[in-house]
């Protein structure tokens, strides 16, 4: 009997084995593959992002097409949502919940750029005629005049083919996207 029961414990040992071998080469191989994924999209990110290619998005973004090819035409002049919050002196990314509290989860947020050169923008709570104004476009910049006098640089740039609008909001750099 005492063979049976080592005979056991050996097949039992043995299927833990093998079920942690092929474990370990699924787990091999969701790296590998991870890896492969996200070192293609650092690459994209770091080339997409040079200040030439910031200044020739821009300049494809804010100009007609006049190609009436199979291209789907990208709009500058668009509704923009907030997607994070980097504090001005640290460059720590904080959430926007955690910047303008229980508002932003109310009210959400927007930066709406109209063709005739208006815009209004809100992240939370604002007052609705402070909160719009004028805007020129300047190489990859806004220079944005609000109604009540205000003056703010918004900067523009790319990121993963996408346009962003960085606006400076108190102690935090607020990033919007279409």
């Amino acid at each position: 009997m005492i063979k049976r029961k080592n005979n056991k414990e050996y097949k039992s040992n043995k299927s833990i084995i093998l079920l942690s071998i092929i474990f370990a080469l699924i787990l091999v191989a969701a790296t590998v593959i991870a890896y492969y994924m996200f070192g293609l999209n650092s690459n994209s990110i770091s080339d997409n992002n040079s200040p030439d290619s910031i200044q020739r998005d821009l300049s494809e973004i804010t100009l007609s097409d006049t190609d009436s090819s199979d291209t789907e035409e990208v709009s500058f002049y668009t509704s923009y949502k907030p997607y994070k919050a980097i504090e001005s002196e640290t460059t720590k990314e904080i959430s926007l919940a955690t910047v303008f509290g229980s508002a932003y989860s109310q009210y959400g947020g927007e930066l709406k750029l109209n063709e005739d050169n208006t815009f209004s923008l809100y992240v939370g709570i604002s007052n609705s005629d402070d909160s719009k104004g004028t805007f020129n476009l300047e190489d990859n910049k806004i220079k944005a005049t609000f109604n009540n006098g205000e003056e703010k640089e918004f900067l523009i740039s790319n990121e993963n083919g996408a346009t962003v609008i960085m606006v400076p909001m108190g102690l935090y750099n607020i990033y919007f996207k279409p």
